[in-house]
């Protein structure tokens, strides 16, 4: 049921015991000596949870800029427990972030039917992130469904841009500094937020609605194959509260289906396509990139495909023949914990 945390990227991203342990140490000890706060800058972004309410969360980007600003995406669902995400931009003060004047889009339709005119902009309300180091803080909001806090707990930070200033490792095609937010000019009103996370993985959200008109949001972890992102295995979770009476073991992974992603050569375009369950279909999105995180460069170690505007279905986007089991999500398709059908 778990998104990430490092067990799930033990067993989901395939690291080793090495990395495993670091990976815990991290959690447990990295930050600023005790008593002191954070300044808050590029390191902070990628993944946090609370991890009491496993199953919602929130992408953070710490975007270009002087003085930089923020960018949260809140992945969660609204009181009657169906799925809903909240964005806001922010200011950086220190070790803390204040992020007014939350929006809630609503009213579009998936795929074909899809028309920006049809997205009212709701107003949600506020928020704040305060870290007390680079791997926890807490969220206060207030909110048209209520207030409250949470603990934040990172997920994932952006491969090459460590929170401590220390030298990234960037070697695949597809690095760090493609994480972001990208879109379709044309489908204003949805869109990705994709963060590499290693050489190997990226995590992808997809924001968008259903086909009633209802938010609705999608997520993966891809395996990076040159100038693509491979997502065998997404998920359109349902079923969490907002708010405390959340409960994790309510939140149901629903199978999705596979995605992917091919970048241009200069790092700003990719086409993007899509084979969901039958009441969703298949498709593609021309996409352009809204965000860059800061302290970042758009620079590739080996060439990434050249693509066109044209997008085709791809028949199966899954790495190998292995039909998963969609009781024991979500594992990667070459992995041994996956059930086989």
């Amino acid at each position: 049921m778990t998104l990430l945390t490092c067990l799930d990227l033990k067993r989901t991203l395939m690291v080793n015991k090495l990395t495993f342990v670091l990976c815990a140490f991290f959690l447990l000890t990295l930050g600023t000596a005790y008593g002191q706060s954070p300044t808050v800058n590029a390191g902070f972004s990628g993944g946090w949870y609370d991890p009491t309410h496993d199953g919602e969360g929130f992408l953070l980007e710490i975007l270009e800029g002087d003085p930089e600003t923020a960018l949260v995406y809140w992945f969660t669902y609204d009181p009657d427990g169906n799925p809903s995400w909240i964005f806001a931009s922010g200011t950086i003060n220190g070790s803390r972030i204040e992020f007014q004047d939350a929006l809630r889009p609503i009213g579009a339709r998936f795929g074909d039917d899809f028309d920006p005119e049809d997205i009212v902009m709701t107003e949600w309300g506020s928020f704040s992130f305060e870290f007390s180091d680079c791997s926890a803080g807490k969220m206060n909001y207030d909110g048209i469904w209520g207030e409250g806090s949470l603990d934040l707990a990172r997920l994932w930070g952006v491969d090459g841009v460590p929170c401590a200033d220390e030298p990234g490792s960037r070697t695949n095609s597809i690095q760090g500094n493609l994480t972001g937010s990208w879109y379709d000019p044309l489908r204003s009103g949805e869109g990705f937020l994709i963060d590499i996370i290693n050489d190997e993985k990226a995590t992808v959200y997809w924001f968008t609605f259903d086909n009633e008109g209802n938010q609705s949001w999608i997520f993966g972890v891809g395996e990076i194959d040159g100038g693509r992102i491979l997502v065998g295995d997404s998920y359109a979770p349902s079923g969490g509260q907002f708010g405390p009476e959340f409960d994790p073991s309510t939140v149901e992974l629903n199978p999705w289906g596979p995605m992917g992603f091919t970048y241009a050569a200069s790092g700003n375009e990719a086409v993007m396509a899509y084979d969901g369950p039958d009441e969703w279909g298949d498709g593609g999105n021309s996409l352009v990139r809204l965000t860059s995180i800061a302290d970042t460069t758009i620079e590739f170690s080996s060439p990434p495909a050249v693509v066109s505007a044209v997008v085709e279905v791809v028949d199966n986007l899954v790495v190998d023949s292995d039909v998963n089991d969609a009781n024991t999500p979500p594992t990667p398709n070459n992995s041994s914990d996956q059930a086989q059908a």
